[in-house]
């Protein structure tokens, strides 16, 4: 299963832990950098790491890295006084289909029901990777910005 998302690695270990798959036991690669970064600036001064929803910046906060926070894009304009006009991207710059290469061996998932109908058919069994993103159509276009 592809843990990038925390929210869909979540819902797909709490429902389906049952399920003949392998989770691999990883970080999200924001996550991932973040640790990083904050093991070689962190001590020295203020990292702030911008997050394209809620769930990687609590997922981030949780870690307690010494200097760092993790906060949502739309949290970091807010406290610097930027204003945006709000409007849905017309795509998403994370969008489902990162391991289209492999030829029909992995499967894209965009949005909860699909991730529940994917487990509950059992269609696991026909794919080598399934990419779970929650939000409809990836990050940036669903309800975690």
């Amino acid at each position: 299963m592809d843990m990038r998302c925390p929210a869909a690695a979540e819902l797909a270990k709490r429902r389906f832990s049952k399920a003949d798959v392998e989770y691999p036991d990883i970080d999200p690669i924001l996550i991932h950098c973040a640790a990083e970064l904050a093991g070689r600036f962190g001590e020295k001064g203020r990292l702030t790491v911008t997050t394209p929803c809620t769930q990687l910046r609590d997922m981030g906060n949780r870690l307690c890295l010494t200097g760092t926070r993790f906060v949502t894009w739309k949290e970091f304009m807010e406290e610097q006084g930027i204003r945006i006009r709000k409007r849905k991207p017309e795509a998403s710059p994370i969008p489902p289909d990162f391991f289209s290469e492999w030829e029909g061996a992995a499967r894209p998932l965009s949005s909860k029901e699909k991730i529940e109908t994917f487990f509950e058919e059992r269609a696991y069994e026909q794919y080598q990777v399934a990419e779970m993103l929650y939000c409809t159509e990836g990050c940036h276009n669903g309800k975690g910005v």
